[in-house]
């Protein structure tokens, strides 16, 4: 079957608009993982991150005050300005950790949930230890003070040095994972742009060789008829 050069035109003009259509639904799909990639990174990663950071400030801000209140003994103003400050902390802290709970079902990795749920559980049991220390330094017992800091080192450093590697631990995670997300919205961006180049420069090709191949057509046509109406003038 002949082509008319109205047909060649349509299928030309059909095929550049299915490249065209091909480009869009890849572009939008590529867009739609590239948004969620970003909201994970903007809305739990980075979040998740800064307060890792700040519920270890929290802590080591808590063991600081029970340090001062330890140290104030049985001057009952300076402890109890002390205390303040470290229950201040500690609510600081149960905020903090608030704050995990609520991002924790967005995380991707089950392993930085159990993490957290070791953190939570260990937590309460730090401060026990931390305020029993304050209790035996104003006690007014003979060498309270001392005692309750041999037990603020014994026991509260080592509660709080665990607490201190499980979210070193949590942070590495999802320090790792912001990395990860970024490499794979780079990869994500660059197969965009190579969607649209090829799509363009496809469509762009087929137009130039369906261009070529009708002008070429139309000369042939117009020569011919030239031709024709030649022999026609020369009764031939």
């Amino acid at each position: 079957m002949r082509f008319t050069i109205g047909r060649k035109l349509g299928l030309t003009f059909g095929a550049i608009l299915g490249l065209m259509l091909i480009s869009t639904v890849l572009s939008y799909m590529k867009s739609v993982e590239m948004r969620k990639q970003q909201d994970t990174a903007i809305s739990v990663m980075a979040p998740s991150l800064a307060v890792c950071k700040e519920l270890q400030r929290d802590l080591n801000q808590a063991a600081s005050k029970t340090r001062q209140a330890i140290l104030a003994g049985a001057q009952l103003e300076r402890r109890a300005a002390a205390k303040k400050k470290a229950d201040e902390s500690w609510d600081a802290v149960a905020e903090d950790t608030k704050h995990l709970d609520d991002m924790a079902p967005r995380w991707t990795k089950q392993e930085n949930r159990e993490r957290l749920a070791d953190i939570k559980q260990r937590i309460p049991e730090d401060r026990e230890i931390m305020e029993a220390c304050i209790r035996l330094a104003g006690s007014g017992e003979r060498d309270a003070i001392v005692r309750a800091g041999d037990e603020l080192t014994d026991k509260g450093a080592v509660a709080n040095d665990a607490i201190k590697k499980l979210l070193e631990d949590l942070s590495a995670s999802q320090g790792r994972m912001m990395e990860e997300n970024a490499a794979a919205l780079a990869k994500a961006t660059d197969s965009l742009n190579f969607t649209l180049w090829m799509t363009t420069l496809g469509a762009l090709m087929l137009g130039v060789v369906s261009a070529i191949l009708m002008s070429r057509s139309i000369s042939l046509a117009t020569q011919s008829v030239l031709n024709l109406a030649e022999a026609i003038a020369g009764g031939t």
